[in-house]
């Protein structure tokens, strides 16, 4: 789920966007703390074999009590704070879920030792997400360009227009 609400992000314009991901990473929050829980008493506590899927685990979990916590300190948009903030909620978020992929992943071999359609089927349903992810950040991109470019040319038409009006008014 986590990648999804990552991916979801990525459609700024998308009037739900903003929602939906909120909805989708707090439900991951949410089955990930369960996950814990269940491990817990699957586990018998601390005390686990499986001490090296427990502490990733925990660690995520922690990171993502901060990412989710961080809306409650979310600068507005004027501030000069959101900028950093905004720099730092991106990447906490994307730490965080590399660290979610990789303790899934490290759960289904050493864990579960489910086999290899369990992982093979993960990984296809990752990589189409990462493939969409990549097609809207390249596009993304080079919207980007096009309208720093066009933003640049508005400027300095607009201040070639100013410099001629000087000129027009002082003769």
């Amino acid at each position: 789920l986590i990648p999804i609400g990552i991916l979801i992000r990525l459609w700024p314009s998308f009037k739900l966007g903003f929602n939906l991901h909120r909805a989708i990473q707090t439900l991951g929050f949410l089955l990930g703390i369960a996950g814990i829980v269940c491990g817990f008493i699957a586990g018998g506590g601390w005390s686990s074999k499986y001490a090296v899927h427990r502490d990733i685990g925990m660690t995520t979990i922690v990171l993502c009590f901060l990412q989710v916590s961080a809306l409650v300190w979310r600068p507005k948009l004027e501030a000069k704070a959101r900028r950093p903030w905004a720099f730092g909620h991106r990447w906490l978020g994307r730490s965080v879920a590399v660290l979610a992929i990789s303790n899934i992943y490290y759960g289904m071999i050493h864990v579960a030792v489910l086999g290899t359609w369990a992982w093979a089927t993960y990984t296809a349903i990752l990589g189409a997400i990462l493939m969409v992810a990549v097609g809207k950040m390249s596009i993304t991109c080079g919207r980007g360009k096009e309208i720093q470019s066009l933003s640049e040319k508005e400027e300095s038409l607009e201040s070639y227009s100013t410099s001629s009006k000087k000129t027009v008014h002082e003769v």
